[in-house]
């Protein structure tokens, strides 16, 4: 069986506070895009689950029990009450350490393609519940679709009506700790009081709407904490820029940067050229909306 694991940015992201437990609170509009680890399922009547890993992006990707996805598997077999057993074979296309999600989705798709061959046998509802007890962005690569996320990332609302991108993401070839970039925030920074709540959506989808990309609309409360630690950010930022996206931001907590092109040929173009630049991944992929 194989399952392909798809990527998401960010494209509004917003610190609110800090919880009692240490977490933050935020706000997050993500979106699936086209860049995917592929995910491949060896089932076997051992009753043992393990990990094989393939691929440019490896260094730092767990290849043991600590994986996401191996945790996923023993997890759904736990849930389940299901003695089996299942090889993961992983082809990373996914760079870790960008803002990406890529470990989060690899563990959804092992979740999914486990509750498909046992036919279904847990409803999604269940899916959710053990996606969101191994990592609260899980659960969102389990639906697959645009959602704003509030909590720690775990309450999901989904948003249909985004219009489609062409999407030019650059991976400036240093992966950046997610937890160094929130020790590194500085809160008055995030003062701004701008919020997904505060514009014209229409959650409901019956209109769709939702205006052009750009300006405000991209927003990342972590991007200045993540600059100070890699300053590759900004220059990735920067070069995008020149080619007059309709947009651009960093995702997540970095390391990667993404600009948004109405027109293919425009982001093609940069593309092109972008990757001319030594030590630099550059993706030419879409909005999955």
């Amino acid at each position: 069986m194989e399952i392909h694991a798809h990527a998401k940015i960010n494209l509004f992201l917003r610190i609110c506070g800090i919880r009692p437990d240490g977490y933050h609170e935020l706000e997050t509009l993500m979106c699936p895009i086209g860049l995917h680890d592929i995910v491949r399922l060896y089932f076997n009547a051992k009753n043992e689950t393990d990990i094989s890993l393939d691929g440019r992006y490896l260094e730092d990707v767990p290849a043991g029990k600590d994986n996401l996805a191996v945790i996923a598997a023993e997890r759904f077999f736990e849930a389940a009450g299901i003695r089996g057993g299942v090889h993961i074979k992983l082809l990373k296309r996914i760079p870790p350490g960008a803002g990406l999600g890529g470990g989060s989705a690899d563990a959804a798709a092992v979740l999914c393609g486990l509750n498909s061959h046992y036919d279904n046998y847990l409803p999604e509802s269940r899916l959710m519940e053990i996606a969101a007890g191994i990592g609260a962005d899980i659960p969102f690569f389990i639906s697959g679709k645009p959602a704003i996320a509030t909590g720690i990332g775990e309450k999901l609302s989904f948003f249909p009506g985004l219009p489609f991108a062409h999407v030019v993401l650059v991976y400036p070839g240093v992966p950046v700790s997610t937890a160094r970039v929130y020790k590194n925030l500085k809160i008055k920074l995030t003062k701004n009081k701008i919020s997904v709540k505060n514009f014209n959506f229409d959650l409901s989808g019956s209109k769709g709407i939702f205006p052009p990309y750009g300006g405000k609309w991209l927003y990342n409360d972590l991007e200045s904490a993540a600059v100070e630690i890699c300053p590759a950010v900004l220059n990735a930022k920067k070069k995008i820029l020149s080619f007059n996206p309709d947009g651009a931001s960093m995702t997540g907590s970095g390391s990667a940067v993404f600009g948004l092109f109405k027109d293919e040929n425009a982001a093609v173009r940069a593309a092109e050229s972008i990757r001319k630049i030594e030590k630099w991944s550059v993706f030419l992929t879409r909005l999955l909306v």
